[in-house]
């Protein structure tokens, strides 16, 4: 039987819209709120329905359908919007769902976050696979978006179009998902440090950047993101060190380095690596070459480049077009100094 509405923001990459600016958005957490886990409470009356279900206090399949919401279930989660026209995405399973199975299109399992204007205009009332073929067609990034949605492309619930096999699928997965949040382990998974460093976000010691050079707003190179890379490192050198984190974006969004990748003449680690240490010797100099290192690392399934930056024995200028200027991190961002700051700054200091 036909599948769900499961429809996620920006399935067909980049929007042409003016408020949608950006040409690669990240895929968004499911389950946090603010970047931060929520807190583990009582979960409230939907929620519950889907625990109970799991732990043998609801029947398969009629605990399937869960009562229809008229508030978001989940931190993060809204249910799409009502159902107006053949625009809504709910539509198709309810006018080739079976007798069964029409109730359940607005169970808590099929309900995700979606663009109002994705849903009416290019969703309608098609099958998933039609839309989800012509999705990957234009955004490379749409099996990892749907999947921080805890929905998986190829599982055999979405290729066969089965609607009630796809709702016990994501529920399974759902309460799996849902448990690690409100019932933690005696013995909680182990985070890394660097890790554990990105998720809490940015601070007097760390700076994300989604890029190194690739402008995500306007799909081409933009070299003054270049620049601000050098700024952020050079700040660090004269303050107190710090990690910049390349390839994640300021909520903690993995983005990875393939869009960097492909600005470049050699298309890979090494590639990226030569042209970091180029544009640290164009603006900063070649003296501030053992004051850096990298780090490859995988975070939630992408690539990211780690910059470890140690503090300088002397002022660190950034250097461009003539003018010389000179940055600290302050207030968790890195912020240029006057020469009479400058001077207070450095005293005690080199």
């Amino acid at each position: 039987m036909p599948a769900s509405s499961m429809i996620v923001s920006r399935l067909d990459g980049p929007s042409a819209t003016a408020s949608d600016t950006a040409c690669s958005a990240p895929p968004l957490s499911l389950l946090t709120t603010n970047g931060q886990t929520p807190r583990r409470t009582r979960p409230a009356g939907p929620l519950r329905k889907l625990l109970s279900l799991y732990r043998g206090e609801q029947q398969l399949p009629s605990g399937l359908g869960l009562p229809p919401l008229s508030e978001p279930a989940l931190p993060g989660m809204v249910p799409d919007l009502p159902a107006k026209s053949h625009g809504d995405g709910r539509v198709f399973v309810r006018k080739h769902g079976s007798d069964t199975e029409t109730p359940y299109a607005n169970s808590i399992v099929n309900i995700t976050l979606v663009n109002a204007k994705l849903n009416k205009k290019r969703i309608g009332a098609k099958a998933p696979l039609v839309y989800l073929a012509d999705f990957a067609d234009e955004n490379s990034e749409l099996k990892h978006a749907l999947s921080s949605h805890l929905i998986e492309m190829d599982d055999a619930s979405v290729v066969q179009d089965d609607f009630t096999a796809f709702l016990k699928h994501r529920s399974e997965v759902l309460y799996a998902e849902i448990l690690k949040r409100i019932e933690p382990s005696e013995a909680p998974a182990q985070i890394d440090p660097v890790h554990e460093m990105i998720l809490e976000g940015e601070g007097q010691l760390v700076e994300s950047k989604s890029t190194l050079r690739y402008d995500m707003r306007i799909c081409e190179v933009n070299k003054k993101l270049e620049h601000v890379v050098a700024k952020t490192v050079a700040a660090f050198m004269n303050s107190d060190g710090g990690n910049l984190f390349i390839g994640v974006d300021d909520h903690g969004n993995a983005i990875g380095l393939e869009l960097d990748y492909g600005t470049l003449s050699k298309k890979d680690r090494d590639g990226f690596q030569l042209h970091l240490a180029n544009i640290f010797d164009k603006y900063l100099g070649k003296d501030v070459m053992k004051l850096w290192k990298l780090d490859w690392l995988s975070y939630d399934d992408k690539q990211i480049c780690h910059v470890q930056v140690t503090l300088a024995n002397k002022p660190v200028y950034v250097t461009s077009e003539g003018k010389e200027e000179f940055f600290v991190r302050k207030e968790g961002s890195s912020q240029p100094l006057s020469r009479a700051e400058e001077h207070e700054w450095n005293k005690g200091r080199f």
